[in-house]
C-alpha cells in the first residue's frame, strides 16, 4: 500500500481551511546558486527537496593596473589611469627597448619636458611600482618621480651633486643609514649609496609598499623611507603620481614598468577595486 485514499482521491491535509500537504506534488531537487526567491511553479513542482545552496561568497583579491608602455602610437591615455604629457612642446616619447645583461627590457622611452602622469583618486594602493633605465641626466634638477601636494613628499629626484634624493619632510622613519636627512631644505633626503652614475645604463626598481601601517619607499629592494600608512595614501589619493620632467629636467629614461595594485574584490566574474 503505497498511500492512503478516500475513494479515489489522494488524502490532503489541511491548517484550518488551508491545505498544506496533498499525496500526488511534484518534488524536485533544487540547487541555488545565486541569491533570489524561488517559487516551486517556475519549474513545474509543487515544491522542492532537498534544496542545495552553493551561492559563490566575495573574495578579497589583489588588483593591478599598469600603463601601457609598449602600445603608444600618439594617443596620451595609457589605460588604467596612466596618460603621458609633454611641457611647451619640448618632451619626446617613443616604444622602446633596451638590453642590459642579455636581458631585453621594453617600455616607453620618455625625455625633455614629457611626464607619465597616475590620475588622482586612484584608489588606496598597497603597492606602487615604478621601474625605469636612465640613459642620461640633463644639468640641475632631473625629477624621476614627484607628487604634489604638500613639500613633495615620496619625490625621488637627482641634483647637481653626485646622488640620489628623497623628498621624505613627513617621514615617520628613515631605514637605511645611507640615507640622512639634510639639515636645510625641508626634508630632502640624501641617498649616499646610490650615486648618478650608478644609475646610468642600469635597472632601477622603484616601489611604495603599504602594509597597513607604513608606506616604505625601497630602491631595488632596500628600505629607504617609511611614512604612516595614512598620510602616504591620501598623498597619493590627492595628488596623483609623476614619472619623468614634471616641470624640471627631464632624463632620457626608458620606463619598463608602471604599474599599482590595491586590495579588492572579486565577485561575479569580476574585480572590484575601492576608490
Amino acid at each position: 500500500m503505497s498511500g492512503v485514499n478516500l475513494g479515489s482521491s489522494p488524502a490532503m491535509l489541511y491548517l484550518g481551511e488551508i491545505p498544506i500537504s496533498t499525496g500526488g506534488g511534484t518534488i524536485l531537487p533544487k540547487t541555488i546558486t545565486e541569491n533570489g526567491t524561488y517559487n516551486a511553479s517556475a519549474d513545474s513542482a509543487d515544491g522542492y527537496s532537498p534544496v542545495t545552496v552553493n551561492v559563490p561568497q566575495p573574495a578579497v583579491t589583489t588588483a593591478t593596473a599598469a600603463a601601457d608602455l609598449t602600445g603608444y602610437s600618439g594617443n596620451p591615455d595609457l589605460g588604467n589611469g596612466f596618460e603621458v604629457t609633454t611641457s611647451g612642446g619640448s618632451g619626446t616619447i617613443a616604444v622602446d627597448s633596451e638590453t642590459i645583461g642579455g636581458v631585453t627590457y621594453n617600455g616607453l622611452r620618455i625625455s625633455g619636458g614629457t611626464t607619465i602622469r597616475n590620475k588622482k583618486n586612484f584608489g588606496k594602493m598597497s603597492t606602487l611600482e615604478i621601474e625605469f633605465i636612465v640613459d642620461s641626466f640633463v644639468s640641475g634638477a632631473n625629477r624621476l618621480i614627484s607628487t604634489g601636494g604638500y613639500n613633495y613628499d615620496f619625490s625621488v629626484y637627482t641634483g647637481d651633486d653626485d646622488y640620489l634624493h628623497y623628498v621624505a619632510a613627513d617621514y615617520h622613519q628613515i631605514l637605511d643609514p645611507n640615507v640622512y636627512r639634510s639639515p636645510y631644505g625641508d626634508g630632502n633626503c640624501t641617498d649616499n649609496g646610490i650615486t648618478k652614475a650608478s644609475l646610468i645604463g642600469a635597472v632601477t626598481n622603484i616601489r611604495f609598499i603599504d602594509d597597513g601601517t607604513y608606506t616604505t619607499l625601497y630602491v631595488n629592494d632596500v628600505a629607504k623611507v617609511s611614512w604612516q600608512t595614512g598620510y602616504a595614501n591620501n598623498s597619493f589619493f590627492l595628488y596623483g603620481l609623476n614619472v619623468g620632467a614634471n616641470g624640471a629636467g627631464g632624463a632620457d629614461m626608458l620606463i619598463t614598468k608602471l604599474r599599482w595594485t590595491a586590495d579588492g574584490i572579486e565577485y561575479d566574474g569580476r574585480n572590484w577595486v575601492p576608490v
